[in-house]
C-alpha cells in the first residue's frame, strides 16, 4: 500500500475517478422553496436547473489538470464557478448527481478569506 495522497482526494466518495485534464464538481444543491415558502422548481425541472447551477465544490482532479497553467490549481474542497451546462453529468456511487468538466471549464474560484 502506498502513503501517497490519493489523487483522487477524500472527498471523493461517487467512485467516479477523473482523468487527464478533467475534474470532479458536486454541483450545489438548488433551493426548491423561496424564504418566504413558495416552491421554485420540482421534479425533473429541478434536475435540470441544478445541472444548470454554476456553483459546486471540486472533489476530484485528474492527473493532468492544471499542467499547461499550474499556478491555476485548484485543490480538491474549493467552491468553484464553472459554465453552465458545461461536461458530463452522472451519478456517483453515492448517489449524488456530478459533473465531470475541463480544468478550462473553471471561471472562478469562492474566496473565503471572510470566513465565510
Amino acid at each position: 500500500m502506498s502513503d501517497a495522497p490519493d489523487p483522487a482526494g477524500p472527498l471523493n466518495t461517487s467512485g467516479i475517478r477523473p482523468t487527464g485534464y478533467r475534474i470532479l464538481v458536486r454541483p450545489d444543491p438548488i433551493e426548491e422553496k423561496t424564504a418566504s415558502g413558495l416552491v421554485v422548481v420540482t421534479g425533473e425541472g429541478a434536475r435540470r436547473e441544478q445541472m444548470r447551477q454554476t456553483w459546486g465544490l471540486l472533489v476530484a482532479v485528474g492527473p493532468a489538470a492544471w499542467a499547461e497553467h499550474p499556478e491555476e490549481r485548484v485543490a480538491p474542497g474549493t467552491r468553484i464557478m464553472f459554465g453552465a451546462y458545461s461536461g458530463l453529468v452522472h451519478k456517483g456511487d453515492d448517489s449524488l448527481d456530478y459533473r465531470i468538466i475541463n480544468d478550462r471549464d473553471v471561471c472562478a474560484v469562492k474566496d473565503t478569506s471572510d470566513g465565510n
